[in-house]
């Protein structure tokens, strides 16, 4: 994030227009990043989060995910996450989804003005399971989760979008 704000302001100094990319933000209660212990060298592990922030597509995320383990070994279970969490966001992004936070009992998202989601497909949502999703005065979608649902927010929460989208 911090290299394209760079690249950005850069831009604009040069009086060049920046294409504005939608940023999703995601709040987890997991751990979701690279541990030093598995990339030791701090240059390289910087390196290898900006490849992870620039991925696009789930194709760009598993041969990023292959290259780390054909150079580093079996992924730790927080690179795993960070991965995911990348998967998520593309998701995210295509439903024009502005925040997505997580908690122990499920998630509240935030949908921009521009979704291709419609109002009514919500609505529907809502009275398909008023127990598990609701709609808040300032209009943002509450999910709630099963307790067997809970020990992967990231997997149910992409099953759910699959229906959204």
């Amino acid at each position: 994030m911090y290299h394209r704000l760079l690249e950005e302001a850069i831009a604009e100094l040069k009086g060049e227009r920046s294409e504005e990319v939608f940023e999703p933000e995601i709040t987890l209660p997991i751990p979701a990043f690279i541990p030093p212990e598995y990339i030791p060298d701090e240059h390289l592990r910087l390196h290898f989060y900006k490849r992870v922030a620039g991925v696009g597509s789930v194709s760009g995320i598993e041969a990023l995910a292959s290259e780390m383990f054909d150079r580093f070994g079996s992924r730790p279970p927080q690179l795993e996450n960070l991965l995911r969490v990348v998967d998520l966001k593309i998701v995210l992004r295509r439903l024009r989804i502005a925040t997505a936070d997580f908690s122990a009992t499920g998630a509240v998202l935030k949908f921009d003005d521009d979704t291709p989601v419609s109002a009514q497909r919500l609505v529907d949502l809502v009275r398909s399971d008023p127990a598990r999703y609701r709609l808040s005065p300032d209009s943002k979608l509450i999910v709630t989760m099963e307790k067997d649902e809970v020990s992967d927010p990231i997997g149910q929460m992409k099953n759910f979008l699959r229906k959204l989208g």
